[in-house]
């Protein structure tokens, strides 16, 4: 944590010196079917010479790591609010519909839903989050289903069973076209529908 904390420390002054600006035309060209933020850091590698660009990378990656640390250790109010301030800046360079934007928007709800009087706001990131993967990478893509998936257990926790129901049944169709019945994700996904009815 320690460490963590004297990185971005050092990366925020860097950020002061290089104040990033807005790229505009961010879209979702390269994103693999890897949900982790590490390898979706990577394939955003800074431009040669963009040091803006570089510090805000790394600056997020460094994050992106203490808030994993923090959300191990319990300390989801911490974890919380540097991904409010991660979003925010996402938001501000890359645009509301980037890749990593949505996935910050879902490690935050993620965080959102671990503490039981924010559930509807993890909510809220779960849906903005779902709308981004389905239009940029279509409904069938790998993470727009996981995103279907997190939204369907977020509804659920909060009585609203139907609709959950509704898109643990289209996982169930997704993952039953693309990896067949006896898939464990597929059987994972039967499994929640038939504890919703």
């Amino acid at each position: 944590e320690s460490l963590y904390l004297e990185a971005l420390e050092g990366f925020r002054k860097q950020e002061d010196d290089h104040k990033p600006k807005r790229k505009t035309g961010a879209s979702f060209r390269g994103l693999t079917q890897s949900g982790s933020l590490r390898s979706l850091m990577k394939q955003n590698q800074p431009e040669e010479g963009d040091q803006s660009h570089f510090v805000l990378h790394y600056s997020f990656l460094t994050s992106a790591g203490l808030v994993s640390c923090w959300q191990k250790q319990g300390k989801l109010e911490q974890a919380e609010e540097l991904l409010r301030e991660m979003v925010a800046s996402q938001r501000d360079y890359y645009g509301d519909q980037h890749r990593l934007t949505l996935h910050s928007m879902t490690s935050l709800a993620s965080v959102l839903n671990q503490q039981p009087h924010k559930v509807d706001e993890a909510e809220t990131f779960y849906r903005l989050s779902l709308e981004g993967f389905q239009e940029a990478l279509g409904p069938q893509h790998e993470t727009t289903v996981r995103a279907m998936e997190n939204l369907s257990v977020t509804l659920k926790r909060q009585g609203k069973l139907d609709e959950s129901l509704q898109l643990l049944e289209q996982v169930v169709e997704i993952r039953t076209e693309q990896k067949g019945e006896t898939d464990p994700e597929t059987l994972l996904a039967m499994d929640g529908v038939a504890r919703l009815y």
